[in-house]
């Protein structure tokens, strides 16, 4: 059970900065795009790890599709609240 939270907890906070990451890039700021990307990088590592990699030492049982499952509900989730941070958040260029 504490590898399908993991697994979910991790693919929320890859989403919301991989989504943060694509805003920031689209309104020009660079320096936090790089920050945001390896940040997402570093999660990845841990989504990845908790999901093809329990796929990969156990096969396809009920806790793998479990955790599959989880990742996959994240994924929706991290990225509506990485838009709704990412609009509260970052400042949008305006045209001057």
């Amino acid at each position: 059970m504490i590898v399908v939270v993991a697994a979910g907890v991790a693919m929320i906070v890859q989403d919301v900065l991989g989504t943060l990451m694509t805003m920031a890039e689209n309104r020009h700021h660079a320096w936090w795009a790089g920050l945001l990307d390896a940040g997402m990088w570093l999660t990845g590592l841990f989504t990845t790890l908790w999901g093809a990699g329990n796929v990969i030492l156990h096969g396809w049982n009920a806790h793998s599709i479990a955790v599959v499952a989880t990742i996959t509900a994240a994924n929706v989730l991290g990225t509506a609240l990485g838009v709704t941070l990412g609009d509260r958040l970052m400042p949008k260029e305006t045209d001057g």
